[in-house]
């Protein structure tokens, strides 16, 4: 008998302890926004169900909300227990122009970026102005004293005028502007004024599209910043456009060390350059042609783990598909790095090794449906990725229709 209530006890644990984990894992796992199309179904694990608290109190299952808009919801565990409230959003399913197009971008960045500080040597000994005035790296000069600083060669030219003048600098420190004193220091071996900066204010490179739009032309791509190399910094965009590019060859990827596709511009402005974000890269066409194929947006819970592909240029020629596995997601607060990728196709990796510079804003493709672009290589593996849900470039695009509105309408 005593055996008997032991292994009763036992069980009794066991069951208590996996129901516990099962409930934790669920409430992780199960994203804080949960969306549908109007006469579709909800995309969730069929374990869990959803219901909406009506305005009569009643609870409604979520398969039955067609209306547009925003609801709370319940997801409980095998219609019993109860997991945690979310929101149900409700929207028309969208639809883009897949790319996978290799183009060339060139931006010049909201005011001067500083790289580095160098002490300058005056009869005095060494000063360093950058660091008497509080300025570090990645630190980006706005103003001098009014002036609104765009290049490196207007600041130069500012600067050797004002000598040994005291001034007013205006700077951006992580996201917040503010003012300090400066003043430039007088080398003792060539009897200059220097302010002791490396600094920088345009980048260029190549990436690959991910979509546009064919109604307001607006395009995404590389699903990533563009960041300055030195600094880590997601460079401020002033403007730029992007251009046609052609890739001249591949360094592969190997464990540690990530490998880059070689283009050059090699064509006229497509377009304009609006955005640079922690999604990727945002702008509008000058161009496009409306005779062409679209593909259906997948709602982020629609992404599930297997099969997919990528479409990328990986050479002088046209975009093609190579097949990917997605092979873990993560439906956390993380805008960029949502799932992972692995390469399984050969000739993929007989020619990169894998994902490689260049590739970032590469579609992913699902049952038929876009669900996000690759962004990052892991390096210690190349044939192995990250990918950014496509509802997140999708909704940084927002931004960029109502700042052009805002332009439009001044």
């Amino acid at each position: 008998m005593k055996k008997t209530i032991y292994k009763i006890k036992i069980f009794l644990f066991v069951l208590t302890f996996g129901l516990l984990g099962v409930l934790i894992y669920s409430f992780f796992s199960v994203p804080d926004e949960i969306c549908k199309v109007p006469e579709e179904n909800v995309k969730i694990n069929s374990i869990y169900s959803l219901s909406v608290l009506s305005e009569e109190t009643a609870e409604i299952d979520a398969k039955t909300i067609n209306n547009l808009g925003e609801y709370k919801a319940e997801v409980s565990l095998f219609k019993s227990i109860p997991i945690k409230s979310i929101n149900l959003k409700v929207s028309n399913r969208k639809y883009v122009v897949v790319s996978g197009e290799i183009f060339g971008l060139r931006m010049f960045t909201e005011g001067v970026i500083i790289v580095e500080t160098e002490g300058v040597l005056t009869e005095f000994g060494e000063r360093n102005p950058a660091k008497e005035a509080g300025l570090v790296e990645g630190d980006i000069i706005l103003k001098v004293n009014d002036i609104k600083i765009i290049s490196c060669l207007q600041l130069t030219e500012i600067f050797s005028k004002l000598q040994g003048e005291s001034f007013k600098l205006t700077y951006k420190h992580d996201g917040k502007e503010n003012t300090t004193d400066f003043s430039l220091a007088l080398s003792k071996q060539d009897q200059k004024y220097m302010a002791g900066l490396w600094i920088k204010d345009s980048a260029a490179g190549i990436g690959t599209m991910t979509f546009f739009d064919v109604q307001s032309g607006m395009f995404g791509g590389l699903g990533h910043a563009v960041c300055d190399v030195d600094t880590g910094k997601v460079l401020p965009l002033y403007n730029g456009d992007i251009v046609e590019a052609k890739i001249n060859g591949c360094y592969k990827g190997k464990p540690g060390q990530a490998g880059e596709l070689c283009g050059t511009f090699c064509g006229e402005s497509m377009g304009s350059l609006d955005k640079n974000s922690d999604c990727g890269v945002f702008g509008f066409l000058f161009k496009t042609d409306k005779n062409v194929a679209l593909t259906p947006v997948a709602l982020k819970n629609e992404v599930e783990e297997g099969e997919a592909y990528i479409i990328s240029t990986v050479d002088s020629g046209e975009p093609e598909k190579f097949s990917v596995k997605i092979e873990k997601i993560d439906f956390d607060d993380n805008q960029y790095r949502n799932f992972v990728i692995k390469v399984t196709d050969k000739a993929l990796i007989e020619k990169t090794g894998g994902i490689v510079q260049g590739m970032s804003g590469s579609p992913i493709i699902q049952d038929g449906k876009l669900v996000g672009a690759v962004t990052h290589v892991l390096v210690n593996d190349p044939t192995r990725g990250y990918g950014i849900f496509i509802e997140n470039m999708l909704e940084a695009t927002n931004t960029v229709a109502e700042e052009q509105q805002m332009k439009e309408a001044s």
